[in-house]
């Protein structure tokens, strides 16, 4: 598959779930297209200061992936094509903007707007531009994930995207401000913490914390190692500790975000992890995986152990009921349309919840696949449906378990997400570990 090929795949996906989540909760009515088009037209435009900038920056981001990977699909490697090309994707973008706003109409529940339309525009239009400056180098790394020759190189790429998420997961939603006002009201509102675990933290937020910061603590012993530094633990604990400080400091000119030591010593706790996993495991799982046909505990140990940090953050605080009527009355949640639950809210935080559950799910994959890897490829695609179909198993039970809490709320689509989040950890073990013939595949690439 060649790479506009699959930017033009991906920009689909992007497109698709954009048309989903303008049709949630699926409920439509009929409107004749007459009534619809007049409907649409008197759709008053509120002027941007008045309108709610949450709701702006919403579809200003949902749009920005289409612009990004549209005008990748049709300019190619080339620059040029890609400067001359930016109108008409963004006119497309708009086009697709509108059609989705007028298509709401026609979905109970859901108003069009005008204002939606300029922010996806904006979005599409930002894309775009992101692209021309960076697309090729952008898609350039991704692509050396696959066609790396060398294992270290190949884990200190998909260790890089990882980190690039993780830290724009902590940023959004971009709202910065250095208004002097603006910083002084978020904290007489309690959102720039100094003093550590305050009154109300739970162990679910300041685990979920830790465990994603575990591969920033990977990445910096990868980048050292790659850059030849002495001492590469050293200097790892380094580089995850300073991204971790950049992102907290930076989340304290975040108007809607929480800057709070918790966190930050959070961060450097799953730093330290990393590192020291990165140490201990990062040569011998690589070395270790391509003797296949064997049986390896220490990924067992692990997988049981992240299994209970998984039912920590879905079950806490553990306020089990066995009242039949309460259980029976959240049954009609748990198989909601999927991301019901979702669309009413402020779409930066609901995309850092969907990619914190996704992330949080690939070492159920990827540990079990550790657990024995087959010598022969169909094997392999055997075991890796057992792995899917177990993972899907693990976080069912995980949401049925809601059902029993009354302070969670169940919902199909976070099996849905958990079981995608194993099916990458999967084929990122395959990624990392295979090993292609009369290559020395230990050998560090630059």
């Amino acid at each position: 598959m060649t790479r506009r090929v699959g930017l033009l795949l991906l920009a689909v996906l992007f497109v698709g779930f954009a048309v989903y989540g303008s049709l949630v909760p699926l409920r439509f009515r009929e409107v004749s297209y007459a009534e619809a088009v007049e409907r649409f037209a008197n759709t008053p435009l509120v002027p941007l200061p008045q309108a709610s900038k949450s709701d702006f920056l919403t579809n200003v981001l949902l749009f920005v992936p289409i612009g990004f990977l549209l005008l990748g699909a049709v300019a190619g490697h080339s620059r040029h094509a890609a400067i001359l090309l930016t109108l008409p994707v963004v006119l497309v973008g708009a086009a697709l903007s509108v059609a989705i706003e007028f298509g709401q109409i026609f979905v109970v529940g859901r108003t069009p707007s005008w204002n939606d339309v300029v922010a996806e525009s904006l979005g599409g239009t930002l894309g775009a531009l992101l692209w021309v400056m960076a697309g090729s180098a952008v898609v350039a790394w991704i692509a050396g994930v696959f066609r790396s020759e060398f294992e270290r190189d190949r884990v200190y790429r998909i260790l890089g995207l990882y980190v690039g998420a993780w830290a724009i997961l902590a940023l959004l939603p971009l709202d910065f401000t250095v208004r002097l006002e603006e910083l002084g009201e978020k904290l007489r509102a309690g959102r720039i913490v100094f003093a550590p675990f305050p009154r109300g933290w739970t162990l679910r937020d300041v685990g979920g914390t830790l465990l994603l910061a575990i591969p920033v603590g990977a990445f910096g012993v990868a980048l050292s190692r790659r850059r030849q530094v002495p001492r590469p633990e050293l200097a790892g604990l380094g580089v995850g500790l300073a991204l971790a400080v950049a992102t907290e400091t930076a989340q304290a000119f975040s108007y809607s975000r929480t800057a709070d030591s918790t966190d930050l010593l959070m961060n450097a706790a799953g730093v330290a992890l990393g590192v020291a996993l990165a140490a201990r495991w990062s040569e011998h799982v690589t070395s270790a995986s391509h003797a296949g046909g064997r049986l390896k505990v220490w990924p067992l140990v692990l997988f049981v152990v992240w299994c209970g940090a998984l039912a920590i953050r879905h079950w806490s605080p553990f306020d089990f009921t066995t009242d039949t009527s309460m259980i029976r009355s959240r049954i009609p949640a748990m198989f909601a349309v999927p991301f019901h639950s979702y669309y009413r809210g402020f779409a930066p935080y609901v995309l850092v919840d969907v990619t914190t559950k996704l992330l949080m799910a690939v070492p159920v994959g990827a540990l079990l696949q550790l657990l024995f890897l087959p010598r022969s490829n169909a094997w392999r695609w055997v075991m890796g449906a057992v792995i899917v179909a177990l993972s899907g198993l693990i976080f069912l039970a995980l949401e049925f378990g809601q059902l029993l809490l009354p302070s969670r709320v169940p919902d199909q689509t976070d099996v849905y997400i958990g079981t995608l989040g194993a099916t990458i950890g999967v084929g990122l073990v395959w990624l990392v570990a295979h090993r292609r013939p009369g290559l020395d595949a230990t050998r560090p690439s630059g």
